[in-house]
């Protein structure tokens, strides 16, 4: 048999090759790249509960309050022992106004947390389902309105 005849059939042969693994690269990073926005929206979404988790914490916005009325009843004249005194008697009163002034919108949270997981659960499902606590959602939610108030 003649050489000629399988150069034809070599060359075919490998262009169906090279063209298939360069089809499956293709898809392989179009997939990668899906992967990585979707994890862009995740992280947006769980930076975005974050931030209105802060938000909703009054601690530190309480401490801030009242190291600014030390300072301001200390350059008054008032000693520490009487400022000490009179924010002891003030704070659950101001603890108790804080939290019943909507500082955020904690309504949204578990909202915007399960949209996030259901985005994850794109990209790494056992993941999500650990993060969405199906088991533990009953208390889950009794600590989120403990903590809220």
């Amino acid at each position: 048999m003649d050489p000629k005849i399988y150069i034809p059939i070599i060359a075919a042969l490998a262009g169906t090759l090279v063209g298939a693994l360069i089809k499956e690269l293709a898809s392989f990073y179009r997939a990668y790249r899906e992967d990585h926005r979707i994890l862009k929206i995740v992280l947006f979404n769980q930076l975005d509960v974050w931030y209105e988790v802060k938000r909703c914490d009054t601690g530190p916005l309480i401490l801030t309050y009242f190291e600014r009325i030390k300072q301001r009843l200390g350059s008054e004249g008032a000693s520490t022992e009487q400022i000490d005194e009179l924010l002891e008697k003030v704070r659950p009163e101001f603890e108790a106004l804080l939290r019943k002034v909507k500082i955020g919108e904690p309504e949204k949270l578990q909202q915007r947390y399960q949209a996030s997981v259901d985005n994850l659960a794109q990209v790494d499902p056992i993941l999500a389902y650990k993060l969405s606590g199906k088991p533990n959602l009953e208390n889950s939610q009794a600590k989120l309105d403990a903590y809220l108030g």
